[in-house]
């Protein structure tokens, strides 16, 4: 009885850790659609409606705001794993 409970909350903590690591990568990519932006705000620079020296500050911000990002996104992915992990090994202990 208790083997099976556990087997059971081995399974939904996976199952979490899963679903958490498939929201982080999302919003990453969500994150990439910035640079889509980028490519109207050109379109609006060329009709005059923003200025040279904004359409560089949202690259340069974009960039800075992806850049970040990426690195928490790579150390916590790393922390996941390692849980992970450690759920499987005690699920194979069960």
């Amino acid at each position: 009885m208790v083997e099976e409970s556990l087997k059971s909350v081995y399974f939904k903590v996976l199952q979490t850790l899963r679903v958490i690591t498939e929201r982080i990568n999302e919003s990453m990519e969500d994150l990439a659609k910035l640079k889509l932006i980028s490519a109207t705000l050109q379109f609006c620079r060329e009709c005059g409606d923003i200025s040279d020296d904004d359409l560089i500050r949202f690259n340069k911000n974009t960039d800075t705001l992806i850049a970040i990002i990426e690195g928490r996104r790579k150390k916590l992915l790393d922390r996941i794993e390692r849980k992970r992990q450690e759920v499987e090994s005690l699920q194979a202990g069960v």
